[in-house]
């Protein structure tokens, strides 16, 4: 897997997440698979979830 997908998927470093977009099409077609697959992982985690679902409640609230 590319290295600055790695640092943004595995170590959920969001500061990074927008030099995604500057990385070259050819550099990643190899790992989107792996990519998408640990994103599936995140956000189907509990504590994603927990964080999805406070951000619901807090949005009827208002």
């Amino acid at each position: 897997m590319h290295q600055l997908f790695s640092q943004v998927l595995s170590q959920r470093d969001l500061s990074r997440a927008g030099d995604l977009f500057s990385l070259e099409d050819s550099d990643i077609e190899d790992c989107l698979s792996q990519a998408l697959d640990q994103i599936k992982n995140i956000s189907c985690s509990p504590v994603s979830m927990h964080i999805y679902h406070a951000y619901l409640f807090k949005l009827i609230q208002t």
